[in-house]
């Protein structure tokens, strides 16, 4: 899915449409592991979040677990997986029938997990919930036979663009970037922030000439973007890597690390290019 920028009237539609396309037990560790890294009330600031109410670390763990319980509970009763939104809004709904903690859920927690996706400066998929994805794609084309595809996009002479203009600029040309790759692709396709300056792009049920088609005028885009900018000091090129999975590749890992010995072939050739993943022998 390619990531969006929020517009006034979208928002909701957008957040949904994201926590819909990823495993939420997963994102429920993420977000919880990613949160005691930063506070030593973690459930505390969770349901602040969902419900603007200051509750004491340990009630609030406590009604975690039992929204966590519930949903468990309604799992077993519907013989299907629930989400995380869908119990919250069951459990509060059914136990107190108010309104206004159904609003605070959609406006509120679904922002939290939201912003525990993204990567902090341009807005894309982090890397670990990418690579979650990825893993993903990776068993269903492997068991449905579809085409899957990634894209290693990185920024040619970073570092000495980052040692001249400093990283300001640096962070302003990240954006540039990103917001022209949102733009081209797909909302089905999902793009992330790989590396300081590198993105990882994923791309299934697209035939691979349309991909080589693609990453070409993604290239001479990102020139003509950032040559044209004014907020920044002067334009850059990309390199990209593209792999597409075969029948020999173990994993998602797999599929990665051909990308990458592709975008290192497009560099020592010269930069400001695609190089294609030949598969080892």
């Amino acid at each position: 899915m390619a990531m969006m920028k929020k517009h006034s009237g979208m928002d909701e539609q957008v957040e949904f449409d994201i926590l819909s396309d990823i495993d939420d037990k997963s994102i429920c560790d993420f977000v919880i592991q990613s949160l005691k890294l930063e506070t030593r009330s973690p459930y505390s600031a969770l349901i602040k979040a969902a419900l603007h109410e200051e509750l004491a670390e340990k009630e609030a763990k406590s009604l975690w677990k039992k929204i966590v319980k519930h949903r468990e509970k309604l799992e077993s009763s519907l013989k299907r997986g629930v989400s995380i939104k869908s119990a919250l809004v069951d459990y509060f709904s059914t136990s107190s029938g108010s309104d206004e903690v159904i609003v605070f859920l959609k406006s509120n927690l679904v922002k939290a997990f939201d912003s525990a996706m993204r990567d902090w400066l341009t807005g894309l998929y982090s890397h670990a919930i990418l690579y979650q994805e990825l893993e993903r794609d990776f068993r269903l084309a492997k068991r449905y036979n579809f085409n899957l595809t990634v894209m290693l996009v990185d920024v040619d002479d970073y570092k000495r663009y980052q040692g001249e203009f400093g990283s300001v600029a640096t962070d302003r040309l990240l954006i540039v970037i990103s917001d022209l790759l949102q733009k081209r692709l797909r909302r089905t396709d999902k793009i992330g922030r790989y590396g300081e300056d590198e993105f990882l792009i994923v791309l299934a049920h697209v035939p691979f000439e349309n991909v080589h088609a693609l990453s070409g005028k993604l290239l001479k885009r990102i020139e003509e973007a950032t040559a044209k900018d004014g907020r920044l000091p002067r334009g850059a090129t990309v390199s990209a890597g593209i792999s597409s999975m075969t029948d020999r590749m173990k994993d998602c890992h797999d599929l990665i690390k051909a990308a990458g010995r592709a975008l290192d072939e497009a560099k020592q050739a010269g930069k400001n290019r695609v190089s294609i993943a030949r598969e080892e022998p």
